[in-house]
């Protein structure tokens, strides 16, 4: 009912002989707010300054002091002669066209910033992204308001950017989609595919280290982020530093304890370590063996046919044998490997049969 009010008010006459401009763009404006709900402006404020306006539009209705008078004296104080209540009209009048100009104004950057908008929506379709990031930005400087606009030039620049070439104008297209995606996930920091975007442009760009800071920051505030801290344990592998890796894997398994995945994950970074880059000394190879251990084990305890597991546990047996200088110990260490590895033949074999 209210929005039937709302398309079909007009400015009457009196306000059109003496402010044309501003009323003529008022006029097409008021269904225009209704139609586009424009952000920043609630429904509630939309009612109460139509009704406002109204209520001023139609004590200027009036022709003569006397009806002016009749219609306000429940809550204007009477004028007590007629030059009085001209001046009382004139300052109404100001005011009603002050609050249509104000109106038209907002009203009009909005509907040309969503017009940018839906120009560059069609561009950024076509795969146009330096058109379509030209009216993004011309649209983010008539109406900032809008809540995409930094992700959708964000994406512009990661459209533009091109992982294997070192220009400078290249670099420029990462730094601005990388600062662009930043400035949105502080707003919207649960938007999981605006993120991996700006990861994904980070390590394209051999900025490994500041995808790291980048996590680290957010687990400030969300620190039992599982996907995070799994990030944050592959970009320190990624980037060669197994120690910080390995610190990380390991509080994959503290948050996530009672998923088998998690201590099987660790157990085989250990095995990856000792088997592939051992450290150099013998008793921090063995310290790597006997915590991949106990992880592949609890991994199997709680799953206990987990066979990828069992694999990895045997290989771990049979490091830890390599380095066994007492004969009979190293056999022990190999027969274990040896049943570990059986029972992991046997679970793989009754799984075939079942199928």
């Amino acid at each position: 009912m209210f929005a039937e009010r709302f398309r079909s008010f007009r400015i009457p006459e009196i306000l059109q002989r003496r402010f044309p401009a501003c009323v003529n763009g008022a006029n097409s404006l008021f269904p225009d707010l209704i139609r586009l709900a424009v952000p920043g402006v609630t429904r509630t404020s939309q009612i109460r300054t139509f009704l406002t306006l109204q209520k001023s539009i139609s004590i200027l209705r009036l022709r003569s002091p006397a009806e002016w008078r009749n219609a306000t004296q429940r809550s204007i104080k009477p004028a007590t002669n007629n030059r009085g209540v001209h001046k009382l009209m004139k300052k109404k009048l100001c005011l009603s066209a002050a609050l249509i100009l104000s109106l038209q104004l907002v009203g009009c950057s909005k509907i040309n910033g969503r017009i940018a908008i839906r120009e560059a929506n069609d561009l950024y379709a076509q795969e146009n992204w330096a058109g379509a990031l030209k009216q993004y930005e011309r649209a983010r400087k008539i109406d900032p308001s809008f809540p995409e606009i930094d992700r959708l030039i964000g994406y512009c620049n990661i459209g533009l950017y091109k992982p294997e070439e070192p220009s400078p104008q290249n670099e420029k297209f990462a730094d601005a989609a990388i600062r662009e995606l930043q400035g949105y996930l502080r707003k919207r920091p649960d938007d999981t595919v605006a993120r991996e975007a700006m990861i994904n442009t980070l390590l394209n760009a051999n900025r490994t280290s500041q995808a790291i800071d980048y996590f680290r920051s957010y687990l400030t505030s969300h620190p039992n982020d599982l996907d995070a801290v799994k990030s944050i344990a592959t970009l320190y592998a990624k980037a060669g530093n197994f120690d910080e890796s390995l610190n990380w894997y390991q509080k994959i398994t503290v948050i996530d304890a009672k998923n088998p995945e998690s201590y099987y994950i660790f157990g085989v970074v250990c095995y990856e370590k000792v088997a592939k880059d051992p450290p150099p000394l013998v008793a921090d190879r063995l310290s790597l063996i006997e915590r991949g251990k106990a992880a592949l084990q609890k991994s199997i305890d709680l799953k206990p046919d987990y066979f990828e597991s069992m694999a990895y546990l045997n290989l771990l047996y049979r490091q830890q044998a390599l380095l066994e200088s007492d004969p009979v110990k190293q056999q022990a260490l190999i027969a274990q490997a040896d049943t570990i590895r059986g029972r992991a033949m046997q679970i793989i074999k009754d799984k075939k049969k079942a199928t």
